[in-house]
């Protein structure tokens, strides 16, 4: 699954709110932080729904990508991961440019999607959007759970096509490529 981290705690949440994101549960993780930030915390939250999904999936260890961000570089994080056998694999510093498959391809394909969602509503919907809630506005829940639905339904999109995804893994070095 995908996920989402969006600001504040969470806890707060109408019934509306908490009903979407189950129903969106097999298809994105939505986790709160203060300040939208993935910090020890979050990064540890992701790691154990890695752990989850990719269990029965293979028989011995597992090499779990990542760039240097510093939640992802913690002893907690690191000792967790190698408790599973997940093997924590960074790329150099300074170059998620060229050896970040998710961030140069895969999220770039995703947010283009969700920009068109959001265009589309948008254009449908002026001033749900652009008032207030007391002049007919979004309420900042409804805003994340739009956010959250589109989100989802982006990611179905991209991964269906896993040639994309292959080639974006191979283009970046983390996969060789089948002619080698």
């Amino acid at each position: 699954r995908i996920a989402l981290v969006f600001r504040g705690h969470g806890v707060r949440l109408c019934a509306e709110e908490r009903t979407a994101y189950a129903a969106l549960a097999d298809y994105v993780a939505v986790y709160f932080q203060p300040k939208a930030w993935v910090d020890e915390q979050v990064a540890l939250l992701w790691l154990e729904q890695f752990i989850v999904e990719t269990a029965g999936h293979c028989q011995y260890e597992k090499l779990l990508g990542m760039d240097r961000h510093g939640p992802q570089m913690t002893t907690r994080f690191q000792q967790r991961a190698l408790d599973e056998d997940i093997i924590s694999a960074y790329t150099p510093p300074d170059c998620t440019d060229v050896t970040a498959p998710c961030d140069h391809h895969v999220f770039i394909r995703i947010k283009k999607i969700i920009n068109t969602f959001y265009e589309a509503e948008l254009e449908q919907n002026w001033v749900a959007w652009c008032h207030p809630p007391d002049l007919g506005g979004l309420r900042a829940w409804e805003r994340r759970v739009y956010l959250a639905i589109w989100t989802a339904l982006a990611w179905q999109i991209v991964k269906s096509d896993p040639s994309f995804i292959r080639s974006s893994f191979v283009s970046t070095g983390w996969l060789i490529a089948k002619d080698g």
